[in-house]
């Protein structure tokens, strides 16, 4: 799903550019932290460096910046973002 947030969310010619940047966090909870990365960064490519930096220091700092620091927050945000990105 990380892959139709990003489609969601960034024009077409930086998706390959998100996506491989997003592939470098690895660390806990990949998923939901990706998200909360995706989320902090609201389409700018320019911040996901900063996000990311924020996520590979400590994982709960981004979770937090995001608003996901509920277990399920990241869920209901994806679905309200694909939801609107609908036709």
């Amino acid at each position: 799903m990380t892959e139709r947030l990003v489609e969601a969310l960034f024009p077409a010619n930086e998706r390959g550019d998100v996506l491989a940047l997003l592939d470098d966090y690895a660390g806990q909870e990949t998923e939901r932290v990706r998200w909360a990365v995706l989320k902090f960064v609201d389409g700018d490519v320019a911040r996901l460096y900063e996000a990311l930096d924020l996520a590979n220091l400590d994982f709960r700092d981004a979770l937090m910046r995001a608003d996901f620091g509920e277990v399920s927050a990241h869920l209901q945000w994806a679905s309200a973002v694909l939801d609107t990105a609908r036709p």
